[in-house]
């Protein structure tokens, strides 16, 4: 597990089509097996630290609105599994 991956979810979550298959999953274990399989091992902490990392780093206000939308749409899966 790592920021790393959480990361890189974070960056390429719209690109890989990753979101109808993540709103399939109906427990925290077939969501984060679902993340596995594509690639991305990380936890909520993990996730975490990934967005504020990433946040700071941003410069532009709509780059960091992207991400938080990004964010905040994982949160509301992995809230509802």
């Amino acid at each position: 597990m790592s920021i790393q991956g959480a990361i890189h979810f974070l960056k390429s979550v719209d690109r890989l089509g990753l979101r109808t298959d993540l709103y399939g999953c109906d427990s925290e274990a077939s969501l984060y097996g679902c993340l596995h399989e594509n690639g991305f091992d990380f936890d909520g902490g993990e996730f975490e630290e990934a967005v504020n990392k990433m946040h700071v780093q941003c410069q532009f206000e709509d780059e960091a609105d992207e991400l938080i939308n990004r964010a905040n749409w994982f949160r509301m899966i992995s809230a509802n599994v």
